[in-house]
This record gives structure tokens, sequence and C-alpha cells, in this order.
């Protein structure tokens, strides 16, 4: 899958880290006007939300510190990864709150602006004013650092990391065979009423590939709802949220939430637009929509690639040729959408394609949304390709002799029209 990106909406969301006023934090606490000592070093703890290849990268950058800077200077970093956002949002609250079973709190957490204002409004956050001289200061975006500033005193009591923007992604494998079937533009993404004209095309084209009615395929789908309704009155006209002498007005035109309104609940409600995972990236990466509106930082969590292995029974006589009808036959197809990461202990980077039933209680993997427990062939209908079962066993029988197995394995390219299935499979017969 090639990604194409585009369009930013001037939707951000900023991720800071904190930096806790709590001495109890640490484990070795210098004096305040006291150099840091080697011998008898400072341990910071940091806790962070991070996952995959984000964590390992953290997790390198702590390891050189402490084994170089930090080791001179006497400074211990201990890094721990909370999970989730929300997990880590939860975590920080309850040891800021002092809750029953909750951890230490930590000397520097990674949170949003609205954890952050909690955690100052206990007396927990440092300030930060201190660590930045003015030129360190000028250096950063105004508006960045005055999100971290909660009162008229003007302290600084979060230091953005990280921003991130709304824009569109685009699945251009699967929009290529969608552009050349249909002529559909990218030019006519430009607006969302072109956006939703795509989507129905796009489902009608899909739902025309096999026998079965309404079994079209969502072209899009959007992560937040509040962004879309926000950014998007504002070309109408219309801005929902305005402060005036420090006072909130809702405008709520009816007719400008009315059009907006349109171009979403109605091309959800009809199947032109999908929302199945928690974030439309997941479901960009099961093929469940082609296009998305999301965080520009989601974008680090897409495969490098996905791969899969498949196993077809052969119980019967097989045609002449590939052109010609050939019966069901059981099979377990399993993709794997993140094969260079490491394993995942509930198997999540996993989706069963094809799987008799039983097969699949069993192994408690999800299906992905296309599954079926057998694969079928030729007239019935159902999309999918003969020739990594046609060709190498074809190649087997025509030797006759039994030589070494592995030359009769065969590349055969997916039909287009089978996008769940799009890919280079290599297959090999085995008794």
């Amino acid at each position: 899958m090639k990604p194409c990106r585009f369009r930013p909406f001037p939707a951000l969301m900023v991720l800071a880290f904190i930096l806790t006023g709590c001495a109890a934090a640490s484990q070795q606490e210098p004096s305040a006007d006291g150099p840091l000592d080697p011998k008898n070093p400072v341990t910071i703890s940091i806790w962070n939300y991070y996952n995959g290849a984000q964590l390992s990268f953290l997790n390198d950058l702590v390891k050189k510190f402490n084994e170089t800077d930090g080791k001179v200077q006497g400074i211990f970093v201990e890094s721990f990864s909370q999970g989730s956002v929300n997990d880590l949002e939860s975590n920080v609250l309850a040891a800021a709150q002092g809750k029953v079973g909750a951890g230490k709190i930590p000397n520097i957490f990674a949170a949003y602006a609205d954890t952050a204002y909690a955690v100052d409004r206990l007396g927990l956050a440092a300030d930060l004013s201190g660590y930045l001289n003015e030129e360190e200061r000028a250096a950063f975006v105004d508006s960045y650092i005055n999100e971290g500033r909660f009162s008229e005193e003007g302290g600084i009591k979060i230091f953005p990391v990280a921003k991130s923007t709304e824009i569109f992604m685009l699945n251009k494998t699967d929009w290529d065979l969608f552009s050349s079937a249909t002529g559909a533009s990218r030019e006519d993404l430009a607006t969302m009423e072109g956006l939703v004209r795509v989507a129905e095309a796009y489902y009608k084209w899909t739902d025309g590939l096999t026998p079965a009615p309404n079994d079209g395929r969502a072209f899009f789908g959007r992560d937040a709802m509040a962004n879309y309704f926000l950014i998007g009155a504002m070309p109408l006209g219309c801005e929902i949220f305005t402060v005036r002498d420090g006072r909130l007005d809702l405008n709520f035109d009816h007719d400008v939430l009315r059009t907006l309104w349109g171009s979403y609940y109605v091309p959800y409600i009809k199947g032109y637009f999908a929302s199945s995972g928690r974030f439309r990236s997941d479901d960009i990466k099961t093929g469940n929509i082609i296009a998305l509106a999301g965080s520009s930082s989601g974008a680090t969590f897409f495969p490098n690639k996905v791969s899969g292995i498949f196993v077809i029974l052969n119980t019967g006589e097989l045609p002449d040729s590939p052109e010609q009808p050939c019966l069901s036959k059981p099979e377990i197809y399993l993709r794997d959408l993140d094969p260079a990461s490491a394993p995942s202990n509930r198997s999540a980077d996993l989706l069963l394609e094809r799987a008799p039933i039983e097969v699949v209680r069993s192994f408690g993997i999800s299906t992905d949304a296309k599954w079926r427990p057998l694969f079928l062939f030729g007239e019935e209908g159902a999309g999918d390709s003969y020739m990594p079962l046609f060709q190498p066993l074809q190649a087997a029988f025509a030797s006759r002799s039994p030589g070494d197995p592995s030359g009769y394995g065969h590349w055969a390219l997916f039909p287009p029209r089978f996008r769940e299935m799009s890919g280079a499979p290599s297959s090999i017969p085995f008794r």
C-alpha cells in the first residue's frame, strides 16, 4: 500500500512533557544548590505512552544517555510506558491524587494540555521558565509555549515536544485501481461534496465486482467528528465558538450545520464512509477503507509491508484450465499486518482472511471484514483467484516424478478486482 498524503486541516493537538514538582518522585535528591554527584546519581522517572518503534527508539535514547552524559553527570533516567494515551492519563492522575494502588508520581510525563492543567491545579506541575533563556524561548512558536501558561503569572508548566495536524491520507495502490476503472481524479476530492460523490462511486464500483447485491466497500472514514464540524464551518462563513472579552459565544447556524451534517451522516448511513476500528488508520490497514482524515501522527503506525501465509486443501479433481469452474476449497489464509515488528501477545497484528469457523474459534484471531470460511472459485462468484492453486498443482502433475518440490512453486498475481487479496502470492504443492 502506497499512502498518499495531502491537504492538511488546521486542527492542531499538542503533546507535551510536564515536569512535576514532587521531590518524592526521585530516588536520590541533591540539595537545591549542590552539584550532581556521579557516585550518588539522581534517578529521574519518565512516563510515556509509546509502543512499538517509538518505544524502542526512546529506550535506545535513554540507554545511550545513561551510559554517557548521565553517567558522567550523575543522572540515571528510567522510562516507563503506560500503554495508551488514555492509560497514561489515568495513571498520572491516580498517582497525583494519591489513590490507593497508584504508582509513585513520575518526575516527567507526557500528556495533553488538559491533563497537565489538572496536575497543575493540584500544585504538582513545576515551572519550566527557569530552564529556558530568552534565546531558547524565541526558537519556539509563541502559541506552542503560551499553551503551557496556565495563569497570568506567566509560568510555563508544559514543554511542547510534538504537534500533529489533521490530514487526508489515501491508499494510492487501491486508488489507482479504482481510478483506472472509473476515471475518478484526485481533483474530485478537493471538496467535501466531491469526496462524498467519489465515495458513492467507489461503493457502487466495488459492489459491481461481485454478484451479491449491496456488498460495496466504504471509501473514507474520519477520526474526529468535532474537528470536522469546527473546521468545516469556517469556510462556510461560520465560526461555531468565538471568545470575546473572556466570554464564549455559540454560533449555531442551522443552514451551515445542516450542510455539514449532510456530508457526514448520510454517507455513513449509506455505507460510503465507515468507522470500524479504534482509529481510521486501523481501518485503512485492514482494507475497510482506502482514505481517511486523521491525525498526522497516525502515519507512524502504518506497517512497512504486509505478508501472509495460506494453505489450500485440494479435495477433488481440478479442471483442465483456470478459466473453467472450480469447486470451493477448504483453506486457511493468515495475514500479518506488520511482519517487521515483534509478535504481539494478543496477535493484534494478525487477521484471518479465510478459515473454517472452527479454526477461527480455536485460534482466537480476529477475522477481516471480508472473511470467508472457504476459498470460492469460478462460477460461485465470490472473488478468489484460482491461479495460486492451479499453477503449482499443474506443474507437479505434469512432471510425473517426485523430484524437488521447490521446482513446482509459482508466483501468481491476484486479479485487480479482488481488492482484499492484492499482491503477488507464491505457492507450492505438498502432500
